[in-house]
């Protein structure tokens, strides 16, 4: 039976509380980590981020539901 220390990572990547989202984004790309402990500054972690936050973050954003093209309304639907 597989246990984590068999599938975890040794390199791990982690951001401080204040690292913009945008660059924390760009590492669970980059580097294809689903989450990144997140580490104050005594060097223990105070949190995960995942990218499921930043779905979550993303849905609360305003979206238009229609936009202009030539004069027209084009709406938006999923």
């Amino acid at each position: 039976m597989l246990t984590a220390e068999d599938i975890m990572t040794r390199d791990v990547v982690s951001v401080s509380p204040d690292t913009k989202i945008a660059h924390a984004a760009k590492l669970l790309l980059e580097k294809g980590f689903n989450g990144l402990p997140v580490v104050g500054e005594s060097g223990k972690i105070v949190g995960i981020l995942c990218r499921t936050d930043l779905i979550v973050q993303q849905k609360r954003l305003p979206v238009p539901s229609v936009f202009t093209l030539l004069d027209g309304l084009i709406p938006l639907t999923s």
